[in-house]
C-alpha cells in the first residue's frame, strides 16, 4: 500500500489523492490483537509446541501439510535442490515446495538452539528473533500456498463445467499467482539460497521470469484493479475516479478547499465568528474561574 501511494508522487502525498486515508485506516491494523512482535512469538511458540507434541505422540492431525510431510519421513531438509527449472515457467509445487523448505530449515535452526540452550523459557527468550522470522516464514507460506490452492480450485471448477482455462480471466489469474510467489521468493532470497535449495541459476531465472510477468499483466492491470468494485465513494479519491475525470476533479477540490479557508471580514477563518469564537471564550472563562479558586 505504501509503495503504491510513493508511485503517485504528489498526488500520494495530497488528500485528494485518497491514499493517505486509506493508509492511515490500514496501516494499524497489524497490532489490532497487540503488539506486532508479540504476535509472532506467539505463533511461533504454537510451531514448536505442535511440532513438540506430535513428535512426542505420533498425532500429526494438527501440523501444518509442509511440516506434516517432513515428520513422516519425506524429510524436505533431505530434497537438496529446488524443482524450478530454468526457461519454464515456475510451478505452483515448485513454489510451495521451496517455502515449505524454508520454513521448515528455519523451525529445525530455532529447535536445535533451543535444545542447545537447554529447553525452557530462557532459552526461548534468546531464540526471539529467530522465531520472529520463523513466524514470518509460516505466514508467507500459508499465503503463497492458499494463493495457488485457489487458482487449481478455481480451474478445476472451470474444467468440470466444460470451460477453457485458457481463456477469461484464469490465465491472468494463475500469472499473477506466479508473480506473488516469485517476489515473495526474490524478497528473501537469502533464505532459500543459504543451504543450497535454490541455486543461483534458478535465481537468475527466478528474477528473468518476474520481468517477463510484469510485462505480460502490465496490460490487465486496470481489470485487476477493477475487479475490487470499489465505488468512488469508498476511494474518495480526485485520482481513483471511475470516469477518468482526474484532472478536473483535482482543480474542484483546489477550489472547494480554498471556500473552507476564505477569510472573513474580521480577518478569521469562515465560520470563525459565528461559532469558534463563543466556543472559546466560554473556555477561557472556565479556566480562568478554576484558576481563581487555587
Amino acid at each position: 500500500m505504501e509503495n503504491a501511494r510513493r508511485a503517485c508522487g504528489g498526488h500520494g502525498f495530497a488528500w485528494c489523492g485518497g491514499l493517505v486515508d486509506i493508509l492511515t485506516t490500514a496501516v494499524q491494523n497489524v497490532t489490532v490483537e497487540g503488539e506486532n512482535t508479540i504476535l509472532h512469538l506467539q505463533t511461533a511458540r504454537w510451531l514448536l509446541k505442535t511440532i513438540m507434541q506430535a513428535l512426542k505422540t505420533k498425532d500429526l492431525s494438527a501440523v501444518p501439510d509442509g511440516l506434516k510431510s517432513a515428520l513422516q519421513g519425506n524429510n524436505l531438509l533431505e530434497q537438496e535442490k529446488s524443482i524450478i527449472v530454468p526457461d519454464q515457467p515456475v510451478t505452483g509445487d515448485a513454489l510451495i515446495a521451496a517455502f515449505w523448505h524454508r520454513e521448515a530449515r528455519i523451525l529445525q535452526d530455532v529447535v536445535t538452539q533451543i535444545m542447545k540452550d537447554g529447553g525452557g523459557e530462557e532459552a526461548m527468550a534468546k531464540s526471539q528473533v529467530r522465531m520472529v522470522e520463523l513466524s514470518r516464514t509460516h505466514g508467507e507460506g500459508m499465503l503463497v500456498r492458499n494463493f495457488i490452492d485457489a487458482v487449481v480450485k478455481e480451474e478445476q471448477m472451470t474444467r468440470e463445467k466444460g470451460g477453457d482455462i485458457n481463456k477469461g480471466y484464469l490465465p491472468v489469474l494463475k500469472m499473477l499467482c506466479e508473480l506473488h510467489g516469485l517476489h515473495r521468493l526474490l524478497e528473501q532470497a537469502g533464505d532459500f539460497t543459504e543451504d543450497g535449495y535454490v541455486s543461483r541459476r534458478q535465481i537468475v531465472w527466478c528474477r528473468e521470469r518476474r520481468m517477463q510477468l510484469i510485462d505480460l499483466l502490465r496490460y490487465e492491470l486496470v481489470g485487476l484493479v477493477d475487479a475490487y468494485d470499489m465505488s468512488d465513494n469508498q476511494l474518495n479519491s480526485a485520482i481513483g475516479r471511475y470516469d477518468g475525470r482526474v484532472y478536473e476533479s483535482l482543480y474542484e477540490w483546489a477550489k472547494y478547499g480554498m471556500s473552507i479557508v476564505e477569510k472573513g471580514k474580521n480577518g478569521g477563518v469562515l465560520g470563525y465568528d459565528e461559532v469558534m469564537k463563543d466556543l472559546l471564550a466560554e473556555g477561557r472563562r472556565i479556566n480562568a474561574a478554576a484558576a481563581s479558586k487555587l
